[in-house]
């Protein structure tokens, strides 16, 4: 299996790594008799606990990269949870939250960099949660711009736009659509619908007072709304990118 993304100084392990998918996919259309044997749908968010703060700068002299954990923040519930909602709203599945042991179950299945491990763990969880397609969503590696900066999972990205350093907090979201057997019948990236949008990055400023202010210097306040930031961007993603991935021929 072909290990496609690498970021500069910091290896992170992905959906992309492990089903060595292109960075540029969008959905494709599936047939639409397989979909409708779908009913139940299991839903599962995995974009984990590490917040990444990086800077870009002209040099690589100006340039930072820091992992923090945060799992106290749960945002992987919450994106769970939101999109469970809009699936329910989108189309007339079942919807069944995956429960964190299985959660868990794939997680390390992902860490094995095996192909037939995750393949497998796939089938156990749709097994156990009863479902006949599972969506995971998920954080991987993504090429800003084809510009060699490359961003995963969410947080802090400072840059330099026209002479002016901005600074920007983003998440990377893609949906995978699997059945319970394990084929992946799709796959779908955010594509940034807000007007802001890097490319398909999704993303809100950050205050003007933390342009360029590294997070651990941020007080326990502003962490706690960039936090609700961070919750909140893909509220605006869900419906287009389920509408893409579940779109049949």
């Amino acid at each position: 299996m072909r290990v496609l993304l690498k970021s500069v100084g910091f290896l992170f392990l992905g959906f992309v790594l492990v089903f060595g998918l292109s960075a540029t996919a969008s959905a494709k259309k599936i047939d639409a008799a397989k979909l409708a044997g779908v009913k139940r749908v299991g839903v599962v968010s995995m974009s984990g606990d590490t917040l990444i703060d990086r800077a870009v700068g002209v040099t690589v002299f100006g340039n930072r990269e820091e992992a923090h954990q945060v799992p106290e923040w749960l945002l992987d519930a919450e994106w769970q949870a939101q999109l469970a909602a809009a699936l329910s709203e989108a189309r007339d599945f079942e919807v069944v939250l995956i429960a964190p042991e299985h959660r868990a179950e794939l997680f390390s299945a992902i860490e094995s960099q095996d192909e037939d491990v995750v393949h497998q763990a796939i089938v156990s969880v749709a097994r156990a949660a009863e479902v006949d397609a599972v969506i995971i969503f998920g954080s991987p590696f993504i090429d800003l711009y084809s510009r060699g900066i490359y961003l995963n999972k969410y947080g802090i990205l400072t840059y330099s736009a026209a002479f002016k350093k901005r600074t920007i907090y983003y998440v990377v979201g893609r949906l995978f659509l699997f059945t319970a057997d394990g084929e992946e019948l799709d796959t779908q990236y955010f594509e940034g619908t807000t007007a802001k949008a890097l490319g398909v990055i999704p993303n809100a400023p950050a205050p003007d007072e933390l342009r360029d202010v590294p997070f651990s210097a941020y007080s326990p306040e502003q962490k706690e709304a960039l936090r609700a930031t961070l919750r909140d961007i893909p509220l605006r993603e869900w419906a287009v990118a389920l509408e893409k991935l579940l779109e049949t021929k």
